[in-house]
């Protein structure tokens, strides 16, 4: 007799089999038969099972719900009390049968919730009947584990291997213990496998055969399979280039916390890439992944609530979401606060908190920051007046490409202000921001007959 009973659509094959894989490693008696759905009514077997059972497991998805041998299975399990109700990712729970709406419905791959759950329900996890000898020697415990094919132990050891950590670093090792796992259905060992592939890590890089491993990780609920299979369909690596199915895998490993996962997919929200334009659902992302610590997270959705694009304007809340970004030196958070308090936008105007960020931005490489004190230097505006140091901004800024500062450099050189006189490196300079469209380049240029 089976404590625990998995009801699944045959499209979801991959995940019940994933889910009773971890049951069963954590002792449970599972009844998951997929073999024993082709009758035409509920097969006795089924029904004893079910009847059996002291927690019926289902997994709601599309193919669940249309299915009536699910649609049975739940009935039956709920007139007995011993339903739990779970759904695949991406599922949304809202579309479980009308009379199971009132039952919570947690995501499978939330596996110590749906553990929880079973153990409510009165199932227990029996002892390992032949436990692995403890021993002082945590490495030993584990080679013993991997021995004996225990397939988290398998894949633990393998990582240990492609790391070279406590042992020595080989990634052919690490490849032959992960395709053990991956036998046993591990979808961390295939995520891995995945990794050696596209990597050339022990094997010849084949990023095919890396989106298949990926993409039977990624069926089992795994967040980083998806989002690895996500950016090859959005590469175009290893499979045809495809922006909409890149999304779609971006928003499962989304959802289940996945932080480049949340920050990829708002950038194609807020592009329209492969979905419409959604810039209100690219903030809601870029909300949990600043929720996470990321400073680009912080600083782009604090841009979007300055600008109120996307989002209602609040200069204090972009100023709180840029100050979050600004500690963790990101340098573009660093000089927005440097406009916010040039402009007295948000904050009370300062132009001295202003200098002290745009240094520590232009510290950083910014180049508008770097710009934007060669301007107050040379005015100054907020500083002393410095034409040297003004210079040496400008020169900074202009070698990142900023059009103004070459502009302003070419004409200190042409002047001999803060610089040398030097007529030639004053016309190249003009030609490269003229270049670039700057209109005071190109009428020194034309001033010199250029």
């Amino acid at each position: 007799m089976a404590d625990v009973f998995i009801s699944y659509s045959k499209a979801d094959r991959a995940v019940a089999e994933a889910l009773a894989a971890d049951l069963k490693a954590q002792g449970f008696d599972v009844w998951w038969d997929f073999e024993l759905y082709a009758g035409d009514d509920f097969h006795d077997m089924i029904r004893g099972e079910i009847a059996k059972a002291k927690a019926v497991v289902v997994i709601w998805s599309e193919a669940a719900v249309a299915s009536k041998w699910v649609r049975g299975e739940a009935e039956e399990a709920s007139d007995l009390g011993t339903i739990i109700c779970t759904h695949v990712p991406g599922f949304d729970a809202r579309k479980v049968p009308i009379n199971f709406r009132t039952l919570h419905c947690e995501a499978v791959v939330n596996r110590d919730r749906v553990v929880a759950a079973i153990e409510r329900k009165g199932a227990a996890a029996k002892a390992q009947t032949t436990p692995p000898t403890i021993t002082s020697d945590p490495l030993a415990d584990l080679k013993a584990r991997a021995a004996a094919g225990d397939a988290e132990a398998l894949c633990e050891l393998g990582l240990k291997h492609a790391n070279g950590d406590g042992v020595s670093q080989d990634y052919l090792e690490a490849h032959r213990l992960w395709t053990l796992a991956s036998e046993q259905g591990s979808a961390v060992a295939q995520f891995h496998l995945g990794v050696n592939f596209a990597n050339g890590h022990g094997v010849p890089r084949n990023n095919a055969e890396a989106a298949r491993l990926y993409r039977l990780a990624a069926e089992k609920g795994f967040a980083r399979a998806q989002f690895n299979l996500g950016c090859m369909f959005l590469n175009g690596w290893g499979v045809e280039k495809n922006e909409i199915e890149a999304v779609r895998l971006f928003r499962l490993s989304a959802e289940q916390g996945n932080l480049d996962a949340q920050t990829n997919l708002s950038v194609m929200l807020a592009e329209g890439r492969g979905t419409s334009r959604d810039l209100a659902t690219a903030a809601h992302f870029l909300r949990l992944a600043a929720a996470q610590g990321d400073p680009e997270a912080a600083c782009e959705l604090g841009s979007m609530h300055l600008e109120g694009d996307g989002v209602a304007r609040d200069a204090i809340e972009a100023e709180r979401l840029f100050r979050l970004a600004a500690q963790q030196g990101d340098p573009r958070a660093l000089f927005n606060l440097g406009v916010m308090y040039a402009n007295g936008d948000g904050v009370a105007r300062s132009d001295a908190e202003a200098i002290r960020f745009w240094l520590l931005a232009a510290e950083k490489g910014h180049a508008l920051a770097q710009y934007n004190l060669g301007v107050r230097y040379t005015a100054g505006r907020g500083v002393a007046h410095d034409d040297v140091e003004g210079a040496r901004m400008f020169r900074l800024a202009a070698s990142q490409g900023i059009d103004s500062a070459q502009y302003n450099l070419g004409a200190m050189h042409a002047s001999g202000r803060g610089v040398e006189k030097d007529e030639e490196e004053a016309v190249r300079l003009f030609q490269l921001a003229a270049e670039q469209g700057h209109a005071g380049a190109m009428e020194a240029l034309q001033r010199r007959g250029l």
